[in-house]
């Protein structure tokens, strides 16, 4: 069976947030990578998760009770090691971190790159 994906655009709106809205995967979706865009504000990327659609989101952090964080710069492809997402199927996107979220300089699309389950989502 071969790997699917499908590409997905979000933004972080500068005015209202530092977060974008709520991305789903799909049953069994894995984030593969993302682009950045030529305009970013030099921030990390980190992730929030929830079990449902309009759950309740927390932070993602690793078995060691670190923040989760994505090296992020403008112009760039980042890609992921998608099993360290499996199971987290909403997700959030930060730019920044939970104790330092960096407002864009203005609202910033990312383009995410999905790899789907046997094509069903």
């Amino acid at each position: 069976m071969a790997t699917k994906f499908r590409r997905i655009e979000v933004t972080i709106d500068q005015a209202t947030n530092t977060l974008t809205s709520e991305i789903d995967l799909g049953k069994g979706g894995k984030l593969q990578g993302i682009y950045m865009p030529a305009s970013w504000t030099t921030a990390d990327l980190t992730l929030q998760a929830a079990s449902e659609t309009g759950g309740t989101f927390l932070d993602v952090y690793d078995d060691a009770a670190t923040e989760a964080s994505i090296g992020a710069a403008a112009s760039r492809y980042l890609s992921l090691y998608p099993d360290v997402f499996a199971g987290i199927r909403f997700i959030k996107i930060r730019s920044g971190t939970t104790a330092t979220p960096v407002q864009q300089g203005a609202a910033r699309t990312l383009i995410l790159d999905i790899e789907i389950n046997d094509g069903r989502v």
